[in-house]
C-alpha cells in the first residue's frame, strides 16, 4: 500500500487484504477466512469441513477424523457428538451409528458393533440397549432381542443365552422366571413348556 509521499503501491502479501485502494495498511485476514495470494481485496471464508483458528493466514486446516465443521468461516472444529462418527478428514457432517451399531463418542471414528447381550433397534446410539429380562442376544451387531423360548426362562438384563427351567416347573416363552408347578400337577423334566396334572389315586409332592 501506498503512504505518504509514497510513489508506488505495494501488494497487500498472502494472508492480508485491502478492501479500499486508498487503504494505508493492509488488513489480517480474520480468523475463520484465508487470503492465498498477494494484492487481494477480501479474505475468504474457510469452507466447509474446513477451519482456521488464527488471523492472517493463508488457508484452512481440514479438521481431523472424528470432527467436523458445518458452518462455512468455522474457526474451530468440532468433535462428533455420541451417537455419531466420522472415519474421514475434512468433512461437514458425522454420520448416524447404524441399526445394530453404536459410537459412543465423543469424537468418534467408527461405529463399532453391539456386544451379545446388547441391541440397537434404531439410528444414532451412543451406548447399545441391555436385552431385557425374558430375552437375550446371542451375537454381536443384534437389532433386537430375541425372547427366551418356551421352557427356558432369564431374569438377569443383557445376557446371551437363557437357563433350562428346572424340574418342577414350566415356562413359556420371553418369561424372566420358572413358575412352579401348582398343587395336583408336576413336572419330574427340565425344560418344561407345562405341568402335567396327577392321575387318579396318586398326588404330586413338593419338597
Amino acid at each position: 500500500m501506498s503512504g505518504t509521499g509514497a510513489t508506488s503501491a505495494t501488494a497487500c502479501v498472502s494472508g492480508t487484504f485491502a478492501a479500499d485502494h486508498g487503504s494505508i495498511s493492509c488488513t489480517d485476514a480474520p480468523a475463520g477466512t484465508f487470503v492465498f495470494g498477494s494484492g487481494q481485496s477480501a479474505a475468504t471464508p474457510c469452507t466447509l469441513g474446513h477451519y482456521q483458528p488464527n488471523p492472517g493466514q493463508i488457508s484452512c486446516l481440514s479438521t481431523d477424523p472424528g470432527h467436523y465443521a458445518s458452518l462455512l468461516g468455522s474457526t474451530s472444529q468440532s468433535a462428533c457428538p455420541g451417537g455419531s462418527y466420522q472415519p474421514n478428514p475434512g468433512q461437514a457432517l458425522c454420520t448416524a451409528a447404524e441399526m445394530g451399531k453404536h459410537a459412543s463418542g465423543p469424537a468418534a471414528t467408527a461405529s463399532i458393533p453391539c456386544g451379545a447381550g446388547t441391541y440397537a433397534d434404531v439410528e444414532g446410539l451412543a451406548e447399545c440397549r441391555l436385552a431385557g429380562a425374558g430375552t437375550y442376544v446371542a451375537s454381536p451387531g443384534a437389532t433386537a432381542p430375541d425372547p427366551c423360548p418356551a421352557g427356558t426362562y432369564q431374569s438377569l438384563q443383557g445376557q446371551s443365552g437363557c437357563l433350562d427351567n428346572p424340574a418342577g416347573t414350566y415356562s413359556g416363552s420371553g418369561q424372566a422366571t420358572a413358575t412352579d408347578c401348582p398343587g395336583g400337577s408336576y413336572q419330574p423334566n427340565p425344560v418344561a413348556v407345562n405341568a402335567s396334572m396327577t392321575s387318579g389315586g396318586s398326588a404330586s409332592s413338593f419338597s
